[in-house]
């Protein structure tokens, strides 16, 4: 009886080179692979900051219109917090849409436009421009917002008209710009709160 043993002298099995070569196709789709996952993830990443701030600017824009909408007055006036200019937009509105009742159930919400930040306050007093110090109780509404001319502010107001014009998220190429009026009465009396 003979044993059939294999032979070690065949040359049967893979090469160096053919090694080599497999291990390098095996490298380069792996990252392909790679670069597509990233590329994946960079894209979700622009969309959930895009769909962020377009709910942010949204949230705001509501809220902006629905104050200015039931208000008895607006003031808007320059401000400078910790050195950085911006714009303070007081707006007098009242629970009830009757614009004798000026004092009972009315509140004062407050609009600040500082640097690239918009900061909203609501109270039942008039409160003065915000410090460094006390822009914390302030809640930001939109957190990246320029104007829409450079130099100019993001809130204006001719006649009975106020209005805002900014542009957000601008540093990522995803900016919405907002533009949006409401008609108010110009403050013509000085009352509590706000004024």
């Amino acid at each position: 009886m003979k044993l059939d043993l294999p032979n070690l002298n065949s040359d049967d099995g893979f090469s160096l080179v053919e090694l080599l070569i497999a291990m390098f196709l095996a490298a380069g789709v792996l990252f392909l692979i790679s670069v597509m996952v990233m590329g994946i993830y960079t894209v979700q990443h622009s969309v959930m900051d895009s769909s962020h701030s377009s709910s942010e600017t949204q949230t705001f824009s509501e809220l902006f219109k629905s104050s200015i909408r039931s208000s008895t007055a607006t003031q808007l006036s320059s401000t400078t917090s910790g050195g950085i200019k911006g714009q303070l937009l007081k707006v007098r509105v009242l629970a009830s849409n009757d614009p004798t009742n000026v004092t009972p159930g009315a509140r004062c919400q407050q609009f600040l436009w500082l640097g690239t930040k918009v900061y909203s306050a609501s109270s039942s007093s008039s409160t003065n421009a915000p410090t460094p110090s006390n822009l914390s109780k302030w809640v930001v509404v939109v957190a990246d917002a320029v104007p829409v001319v450079a130099g100019n502010g993001i809130f204006s107001q001719n006649g009975g008209v106020t209005s805002v014009d900014l542009v957000t998220n601008p540093d990522h190429g995803l900016g919405a710009v907002v533009s949006t009026s409401q008609s108010a009465p110009a403050i013509t009396q000085v009352s509590a709160p706000c004024f």
